[in-house]
């Protein structure tokens, strides 16, 4: 199952990389596999992430639904450790 994840993912990410890659803009790209709110959380809080920055919701209403709930998730489970994270 992570191999399919990880698979997809740098599937979607193929695109991004080529633009960025075109542009000379430098990055890093970071692939996890499980719940969304808490690998993201886990990754802000390993690497002292001060702002979260979150991409636009895909497919219409419910998953600007979904977004928006994963942004106060995020939010929320970075409240409870005790670090300021902007989430956006």
């Amino acid at each position: 199952i992570r191999e399919f994840h990880t698979e997809d993912a740098e599937r979607e990410l193929a695109p991004v990389r080529r633009a960025l890659d075109a542009a000379g803009v430098p990055y890093v790209t970071h692939v996890a596999v499980g719940y969304a709110a808490e690998e993201i959380v886990k990754f802000a809080q390993r690497h002292h992430c001060q702002r979260i920055v979150m991409g636009p919701a895909k497919g219409g209403n419910l998953s600007e639904l979904v977004l928006g709930s994963l942004n106060r998730q995020i939010e929320q489970m970075m409240r409870t450790t005790g670090r300021a994270c902007e989430v956006l």
